[in-house]
């Protein structure tokens, strides 16, 4: 969305209806995390178990002294790591920070694409309210982080196709390789992205060894 169609004066919204459109998703939003905070996947346990090993010094593994990962997710595992640091349990802090990351990716986003207020709220509350993703956000899984990336992957690839160089596509690529680290299958997500990025710089600037170590690089390197 550019910003000449957000200053549409025909497209702005009431500050009644943003307000009212914000405290209708706000409660329903809290209901729903509230009927649902008491379940936790059980595959969530066994990134728990890892990351608390490796809190402890006993490496990434499920038992300490068999360094056999299996792992779909190691990213996660190491957002957990860090959590054991909080002050609540790491079940709960997980939860928390899922919330956080979730709705501070599409915070960003709708920032960074110049929706305005309103239509950041439409958006923010159609993706937050749907109660699919509130169910696995608090669910305990990696797939609100994975969630919040693809986010981050949308507007930085809208940076890099307003304008291909080295830089844009080093934060593609590097966002990218994170999506591949949180979940192994985003690769069938993002990959395209990645290979169409390639196809795209090389169109706008022809072959670069900059650009293309950039763009091609880091998502190989943290897979």
């Amino acid at each position: 969305m550019k910003t000449s169609d957000t200053n549409d004066t025909s497209l702005r919204a009431p500050a009644g209806a943003s307000a009212l459109s914000f405290w209708i998703y706000f409660f329903w939003i809290a209901l729903v995390v509230l009927s649902l905070w008491g379940f936790t996947a059980d595959d969530s346990f066994i990134v728990y178990r890892y990351a608390e090993n490796l809190a402890s010094g006993n490496g990434l593994t499920y038992n300490a002294d068999e360094f056999i990962s299996a792992l779909t997710s190691p990213l996660h595992a190491i957002l957990c790591t860090l959590l054991t640091l909080a002050p609540c349990s790491l079940l709960v802090s997980n939860k928390v920070l899922a919330i956080v990351a979730l709705a501070g990716s599409l915070g960003w986003a709708c920032r960074r694409l110049n929706y305005g207020p309103f239509r950041s709220l439409l958006v923010m509350g159609l993706v937050v309210s749907s109660p699919l993703v509130l169910f696995w956000t608090v669910g305990g899984l990696e797939t609100a982080y994975l969630l919040a990336l693809l986010v981050i992957v949308y507007v930085q690839f809208d940076r890099f196709r307003d304008s291909p160089t080295g830089w844009t596509g080093l934060c593609l690529s590097i966002t990218v390789g994170c999506c591949f680290l949180t979940r192994f299958d985003s690769i069938l997500l993002v990959g395209p992205v990645l290979v169409h990025s390639a196809f795209r710089l090389y169109h706008h600037r022809g072959f670069t060894t900059t650009g293309f170590i950039g763009l091609l690089l880091p998502a190989p390197i943290l897979a």
